[in-house]
């Protein structure tokens, strides 16, 4: 069987305060910095978000299981000025979960860390879609891009 096939998709769901609705990004690289450098692959706003606030860390679990690891600041060990909040408890590094509610700082910067099974049916796009108000995917080759989904003709 397909390894690859039985893998579950990572989602983190960002609100910002200075973005209208919410954008969904499909995490599937080893590595994200997220921050206010320009060199970050998860651009975060405001003078509370330290240039490199955190990472994200693709591992495999002794299960084979993939997961990721928030980490507050950047792989050398230097932390955010102002922390990173999960489920209301400030924290080093944590390995996400379901559900999980992060918060960069302060509440203008909040994301939802979601993991849901490969969507390989069409109720499985629109259960996806009833869930943000405005759904981006952000593909890290390109420009953002508004998914828009139509009704299937039967």
């Amino acid at each position: 069987m397909n390894q690859l096939a039985n893998q579950n998709n990572h989602l983190l769901i960002l609100s910002l305060d200075d973005s209208p609705g919410q954008l969904a990004i499909n995490l599937n690289k080893n590595v994200y910095v997220i921050g206010r450098h320009s060199s970050c692959a998860i651009k975060l706003s405001g003078d509370n978000i330290s240039r490199h606030h955190g990472t994200l860390i693709k591992k495999k679990s002794a299960l084979g299981e993939y997961f990721y690891l928030l980490i507050d600041g950047n792989l050398d060990g230097k932390k955010s000025q102002n922390g990173i909040f999960v489920n209301g408890q400030q924290i080093s590094n944590h390995r996400l979960e379901n559900n999980d509610e992060i918060i960069f700082a302060t509440r203008e910067n909040t994301a939802t860390f979601d993991i849901l099974p490969r969507l390989r049916r069409w109720e499985d796009v629109k259960m996806l879609w009833k869930r943000t108000s405005y759904f981006l995917i952000f593909n890290h080759n390109s420009i953002l891009k508004p998914i828009l989904f139509e009704e299937q003709k039967s």
